[in-house]
């Protein structure tokens, strides 16, 4: 071999170590961004279950209980004021213990996990009256940030309505007494998974209506990742939401199969607002384009079909 097929040889064998190192750094990246918006749908659903249970929202609100808010947790009620401040929680506990130390479900700018990402702020932003005497709502918002986050992630927020005692403090600075709410059944808050090789399915959800307070939002979260035969090209998610056999709503996501990225990811978020008591039922199916009549897709083994389900007042 001549020296110059041997430098050409040399060069053609970097290019490619290059490009498979290349490829698999965006690998793991893709996999670890995939990994942290599961963390927020995880920590979603562990906020949700805890807070199903109105005493277990209350004790965040009550100052006598948690003194170590940063912030004054009370409500402007100055009449014509339509946001009051935001409340800063700093954390949310597992409970109602705020002497311990090892009780938190997530702290403002602490990453226990490893998660490469931290929540930054913990608010209840967006307090306004709801025009009832002495109830307001607000939205608990978490923004997430840090060095380790692999993509901007969308802040998490749960709305929240709150009993507030305009008979105390001032007009600027009224106590918050706690959350309104009845019980829920914490089966409302959950995650479902189905074999890889299941690419259509469902599942019923049942709301009975001794958990289901006025204005109640259903929140699904369909999260598919599927390995395509190589006989595919694109594959389309479509999701239904149907109650006691009557449509709902639906949602869809579309992907192309890439050269170096042949198995592609979906996801759909399905808000359902004023929720009744019924059956709801949820499905999902793969296919081919998103067409109705479109066949679905036989994936090869591997992958995953997820969904996440939860409900707040």
């Amino acid at each position: 071999m001549s020296l110059v097929s041997t430098l050409v040889a040399i060069v053609i064998v970097s290019i490619l170590a290059l490009t498979i190192s290349t490829l698999v750094v965006g690998l793991t990246r893709e996999s670890k961004a995939l990994s942290q918006k599961f963390e927020v749908l995880e920590l979603q659903l562990a906020i949700l279950s805890l807070f199903s249970r109105p005493s277990n929202c209350s004790c965040h609100f009550n100052s006598a209980i948690n003194g170590i808010a940063p912030g004054p947790l009370t409500v402007n009620s100055t009449s014509g004021l339509a946001q009051s401040h935001d409340i800063d929680l700093a954390a949310i506990r597992t409970g109602c213990d705020f002497g311990s130390t090892e009780n938190f479900i997530v702290r403002a700018n602490v990453d226990p996990s490893g998660a490469g990402f931290v929540a930054e702020s913990i608010r209840v932003e967006n307090v306004r009256p709801t025009g009832s005497t002495g109830e307001y709502v607000g939205e608990l918002t978490l923004r997430f940030g840090g060095p380790g986050m692999i993509r901007p992630l969308a802040p998490l927020i749960i709305p929240l309505r709150l009993a507030v005692n305009l008979s105390a403090g001032t007009v600027s600075s009224r106590p918050i007494q706690g959350c309104l709410g009845t019980d829920q059944d914490l089966s409302l808050n959950g995650r479902r998974d189905f074999p890889w090789n299941q690419t259509e399915g469902a599942f019923d959800l049942v709301i009975p209506s001794s958990m289901t307070p006025v204005g109640s939002t259903l929140h699904l979260h369909i999260h598919n990742h599927i390995h395509l035969p190589p006989s595919a090209t694109n594959a389309c998610l479509v999701a239904e939401v149907r109650k006691n056999g009557s449509y709902v709503d639906s949602c869809r996501d579309y992907a192309l199969r890439e050269t170096f990225l042949p198995n592609p990811t979906f996801a759909c978020t399905l808000p359902i607002s004023n929720v009744s008591p019924g059956t709801y039922r949820i499905s999902y199916q793969i296919r081919g384009i998103c067409a109705a009549d479109d066949s679905v897709v036989p994936p090869v083994a591997g992958g995953y079909h997820r969904i996440y389900h939860s409900i707040s007042n």
